[in-house]
């Protein structure tokens, strides 16, 4: 590079490779900077590695600890103690291997997490699997020199008071009320009895036939049931080839997982090429309380953007059982929520029947409107009750189906004058019932004082599914809580 452009380069301090690529003129930047790098490995002795398979295995030491400093250590403890080393003589205990086997690794640097807990909290973490035992609670210990064993001199009423042990857990997945009335299984037993009737019905799922109720079709029907085990992408594409030969198949999983993990195979292989798939997933809002990974309180949202897809949200197994042959007559891809296990029972001393894009006055009221859908109607309906006491008369319109949207039974019942109306919902508060309430009220010039019960825009706590609905205010008393606060 002649002139003073040579110069400036000159100034640079390049590496040695890029600094002789400079001197090379107008090709600059092409070719080989150098000879290929040796194939070594870093952390032995300098030697050409030697092939895959043939490198003798020599446990070597340079690893390993100096005599006189510990050879691991643990590094969770119990709580309120200070860690230390084993006192003179004493070696610290480490677990043996399985017999008749030797840890290949043993030689190697221990990896993050290996036999210590992640990160955090050490009594939220999960430990080492040779840990029985997760760290106990914190209790204070007492000085040294202190008095460890007499408690006669202590003073009870000091003692800060214990805040009282949930007595529920996550396991605890019924949304039905103590003492109401239930039928098991439903939407199994109302398959099981469509395909009874048509030969060209299928069910399929993702390993996990007996959560949502689909154990019931395979038992009466097992040369229609296909288990395509847990991959959610291959059970829709499937589902998709199915529909294409003239069946019409019933995939059923988790509402998380066809949401979030096979959404695009939904969109390309079902909703594009319009076919008749019905999806069925279960769990669907806070129906379980096995924390944000297992919660689908964004399904709608994500679903309702999508063309050609029908939503439809039940309310209790009544709707289940009518749903089900209704969206099999329907001609097109449909996307139900599904209640399982023991679900209530409450839609049959209203006299009512589904229909597909058809929301139903349930009880009339001059105060509130409740515009509800799935087991929020439920509550919407439990809530009205306890609020009738009170003097406050609600009424709750039903919209089983979230799309398409019977916008004008919505407007008929919005422009009722003096009325609250309120929307309720399993799903979280973006892109739910509620705003494709408020899009409908608005682009009609319908404003009535407008309010929405629905979940927070957040990943939720796991827990106790009664616990959880008080806390989000999806409970009965927490309606009746937030309507009277509005009025």
């Amino acid at each position: 590079m002649p002139g003073p452009e040579a110069k400036e380069f000159s100034v640079l301090r390049l590496q040695p490779a890029v600094g002789w690529r400079t001197e090379r003129g107008v090709d600059l930047g092409s070719g080989d900077v150098g000879l290929p790098l040796e194939a070594r490995q870093p952390d032995r002795d300098h030697r050409r590695e030697q092939p895959a398979g043939r490198r003798p295995f020599q446990r070597s030491t340079r690893f390993r600890a100096h005599r006189g400093s510990l050879a691991s250590l643990w590094l969770v403890h119990a709580t309120g103690r200070w860690q230390r080393p084993a006192s003179t003589g004493r070696r610290v205990r480490r677990r043996p291997p399985a017999s008749g086997r030797t840890a290949s690794g043993d030689h190697l640097r221990h990896e993050n997490g290996q036999r210590r807990a992640l990160s955090g909290n050490p009594r939220e973490d999960s430990l080492h699997p040779c840990r029985r035992a997760r760290v106990g609670p914190c209790t204070e210990q007492p000085r040294r020199g202190a008095n460890r064993m007499s408690t006669a001199n202590q003073n009870p009423a000091a003692a800060p008071a214990m805040k009282k042990k949930l007595t529920t857990s996550a396991m605890i997945a019924s949304i039905a009320s103590e003492g109401q009335a239930t039928r098991s299984a439903p939407f199994g037993h109302a398959l099981a009895a469509l395909a009874d009737q048509r030969s060209d019905i299928v069910g399929l799922s993702a390993d996990l036939s007996k959560y949502t109720d689909l154990h019931i079709f395979a038992k009466a029907h097992p040369e229609r049931f296909y288990q395509m085990g847990m991959a959610e992408q291959l059970l829709m594409s499937a589902a998709a080839g199915m529909a294409r030969e003239g069946c019409v198949p019933f995939a059923t999983t988790y509402a998380v997982f066809a949401s979030r993990r096979a959404y695009d195979f939904i969109c390309m292989a079902i909703a594009e090429e319009n076919l008749n798939v019905k999806i069925v997933c279960g769990l669907p809002g806070l129906t379980t309380g096995y924390g944000p990974s297992h919660q689908a309180t964004d399904d709608l949202a994500i679903f309702r953007a999508m063309p050609n897809l029908m939503i439809v949200d039940p309310c209790d197994a009544l709707e289940i059982e009518q749903a089900v042959p209704a969206i099999a007559a329907h001609q097109g891809p449909v996307y139900m929520r599904l209640l399982r296990g023991n679900v209530p029972l409450v839609l049959d001393e209203y006299g009512y029947q589904f229909e597909i894009g058809k929301a139903k006055t349930l009880r009339t009221g001059n105060d509130v409107l409740i515009i509800s859908t799935g087991l929020m109607t439920m509550r919407s309906l439990e809530a009205a009750k306890e609020l009738q006491a009170d003097g406050v008369d609600v009424a709750v319109l039903h919209v089983p189906t979230i799309k398409p949207l019977d916008e004008q039974t919505i407007l008929a019942e919005a422009r009722k004058p003096g009325r609250l109306v309120v929307t309720a919902e399993n799903h979280s508060i973006i892109g739910g019932l509620g705003e494709a309430v408020a899009t409908v009220l608005l682009r009609n010039g319908v404003t009535p004082t407008f309010r929405q019960i629905a979940l927070p825009d957040a990943f939720l706590d796991a827990g106790a599914l009664p616990t959880l609905h008080d806390r989000y205010g999806i409970s009965a008393p927490a309606v009746c809580a937030q309507i009277k606060a509005w009025l």
